[in-house]
């Protein structure tokens, strides 16, 4: 037998001409495949979806090999697509957050509509009608490329021969909302408006370009002004009712970030004011400086938005009311998330390139930093003003 040794894992190959791979897990115990392969790629392959597991596992949530293989037993007992679906999301080893989503849209969007249908007979024309049912919101397109990603599954275990997921444009979501990204005045104003513990959450997303998640867990130690950087490397998400703390989602989440000079007395004042004086001290907390649930910072940033923006009177509606009154029907059309778009616009417009973009999102492809720059192109007159400026005056001139 002759081994190869890999920077994940090992694969040997066997007397018999056949690949056999194994890899050391998290629990320090060397797990071998189910089987062996035939063909070498087929078991760097295995290696290669078992790195991702590892990679994509919170602590304790791992399982080994072998443990799923039972589970995975299971699917070959399924005859309908919602008992696949079910058996599926348990057989998968995925953050808890998006195992929280998966579990609704399977619950909500898959199962009613198509739970029924057998698993080895649905077909493109049963697929599409219960596309047309849906109203295409954002989670319908979600549910829909789930359930592509399902189908493919049971591809791969050989219970159905074809994916029927194939309508044009669905799993997809338009881009409904517009990508214009509030301006500098509003993004302060916004900012004036919010809880003064909070207040800077709004400014480090503006203008650093940080998540909801990444900016409800940066600690005191995170920051470092001396350096003008703040350093990601955690992020809280929600599962369920439960929050989770853990590592962004892929490696390229984990970035330092510039902090713009401007924004550095900002920082220290709220360092020195509002954030506790140890190193894993959040940066933004509730009163009892526990992390701050992403439904309560959803409401405060809403509510600031309508201080900040509403029309004259909107705002007088509900104040002075008893109790908790509800917000103004108005709707400002801006959501915490769109604060990464003025970072990252402006950022564009001061002249960072796209992979700069890229790192600063923390995206882990160029397309993903190309959607912040579209809205650039809206300074596109005003570049060509100054290429106007180049050009000799009379222009170029062309025989008759």
């Amino acid at each position: 037998m002759t081994g190869h040794r890999r920077s994940f894992g090992s694969i040997k190959k066997m007397r018999s001409g056949r690949f056999q791979a194994s890899f050391i897990g998290p629990d320090a115990i060397r797990h071998a495949a189910p089987t062996t392969y035939s063909r070498k790629t087929d078991a760097e392959r295995w290696l290669a979806d078992e790195q991702r597991r590892v990679e994509i596992a919170e602590p304790g949530d791992w399982t080994p090999p072998m443990g799923r293989g039972q589970v995975r037993a299971k699917l070959q007992d399924c005859l309908t697509v919602g008992e696949y679906a079910v058996a599926w999301l348990a057989a998968d080893d995925i953050r808890p957050s998006t195992r929280a989503l998966y579990e609704r849209l399977i619950r909500l969007r898959i199962v009613p509509g198509l739970g029924n249908e057998r698993l080895d007979r649905i077909d493109r024309s049963t697929i599409a009608k219960w596309w047309a049912s849906t109203p295409k919101t954002r989670a319908d397109h979600q549910a829909y490329s789930l359930l592509r990603t399902i189908m493919s599954a049971a591809i791969d275990e050989g219970l159905t021969k074809d994916n029927p997921c194939t309508v044009k444009g669905a799993g997809r979501p338009s881009r409904e909302k517009s990508l214009e990204p509030p301006a500098p005045e509003q993004v302060q104003a916004i900012a004036d408006a919010m809880p003064p513990r909070w207040r800077i959450g709004v400014l480090l997303a503006a203008w650093c370009g940080l998540r909801s998640g990444e900016v409800r867990e940066l600690r005191r130690k995170d920051i470092d002004l001396a350096h003008r950087n703040v350093r990601v490397e955690r992020a809280v998400s929600r599962a369920g009712a439960d929050l989770v703390i853990g590592e962004p989602k892929t490696e390229a989440g984990k970035r330092t970030v510039p902090i713009p000079e401007s924004l550095v007395p900002a920082i220290e004042s709220h360092l020195a004011l509002c954030v506790g004086a140890g190193q894993e001290a959040l940066v933004i907390a509730t009163d009892e400086g526990a992390t701050v649930h992403d439904g309560r910072w959803n409401r405060a940033f809403k509510s600031a938005a309508i201080r900040a923006l509403a029309p004259q009177g909107e705002w007088e509606k509900v104040r002075g009311k008893p109790g908790r009154p509800a917000l103004p029907d108005w709707d400002p059309g801006i959501t915490f998330h769109d604060l990464r778009h003025v970072a990252l616009t402006n950022a564009g417009i001061a002249g960072a390139t796209l992979r700069e973009l890229q790192a600063l999102a923390g995206h882990t492809t160029p397309g993903m930093a190309m959607r912040y720059q579209e809205v650039v192109h809206s300074h596109l007159a005003e570049v060509m003003d100054r290429v106007s400026a180049m050009i000799p005056t009379g222009g170029m001139q062309t025989d008759a």
